[in-house]
């Protein structure tokens, strides 16, 4: 039984939702004058992809692009998310187009000190794609490129077991397969991630979302899909780099 608590979700219906070939994501972080700036947040605001970035020494810093053709742009009229002063112009450092996605770390949002990683617990057809500690150090199985709406790992993709469409179905990693709609994917932004926190729903069936089995964090809890609700906090995931 999934549990509910805070987030808003939109439904979308099997009709609407496309396949993407490219998935596109703010840069991470956006180097500036040989200082880094690391991400905080990565969404739509209305027609534009908005990229903010925060360093401890300097004012935040903006790339700013349209949502449509993905070119950099200036600053819109209007304030940043959770912000009510307008912004500067989008820096100079900031790349164009919006680039493609990379890979990323999937982690569940834990209250506690103990950071929980998406893992792929072997790289065999079947192999169960589970919940463990973050291993920052360690092998790069809890590290997924995400192409286009496939989440991977070289040549094994997260896959829902067998196609079944039902709450509870669990997911395993299986050799990726062009048109394998087993192993397509949409993030909440569409073809654009949003950063940090993300929904990921089943491309075939945009009803189903991925979801953290009975909210339980211990380590090997196997991943399954469930009925996408409102408010369910096992349905929403952090985006990080490795």
């Amino acid at each position: 039984m999934a549990k509910l608590l805070g987030f808003i979700l939109i439904a979308v219906s099997a009709t609407n939702v496309a396949f993407a070939s490219t998935l596109r994501a703010c840069l991470d972080p956006l180097p500036i004058q040989g200082t880094n700036f690391p991400l905080t947040h990565g969404i739509r605001n209305g027609p534009y992809v908005e990229c903010k970035y925060n360093h401890a020494f300097a004012s935040p810093q903006f790339c700013f692009y349209n949502a449509t053709s993905l070119a950099l742009t200036h600053a819109p009229n209007v304030p940043p998310v959770n912000d009510t002063t307008i912004p500067v112009d989008s820096n100079a450092a900031c790349p164009t187009p919006l680039p493609l996605a990379i890979s990323y770390r999937i982690n569940f949002p834990d209250t506690s000190d103990t950071f929980k990683c998406v893992t792929m617990s072997d790289d065999s057809d079947g192999a169960p794609v589970v919940i463990q500690d973050c291993d920052f150090t360690g092998p790069s199985n809890q590290v997924w490129s995400f192409v286009g709406s496939t989440i991977r790992q070289g040549d094994k993709c997260i896959d829902v077991t067998d196609g079944r469409n039902g709450d509870g179905v669990k997911l395993q990693v299986w050799t990726c397969a062009d048109g394998n709609t087993n192993q397509q994917f949409q993030h909440s932004g569409g073809a654009i991630l949003n950063q940090p926190n993300d929904i990921i729903r089943w491309l075939a069936h945009p009803d189903k979302c991925i979801d953290l089995t009975n909210g339980d964090e211990r380590n090997g809890n196997q991943i399954q899909m469930w009925t996408c609700f409102s408010s369910n906090t096992n349905q929403n995931w952090v985006i990080n780099l490795p």
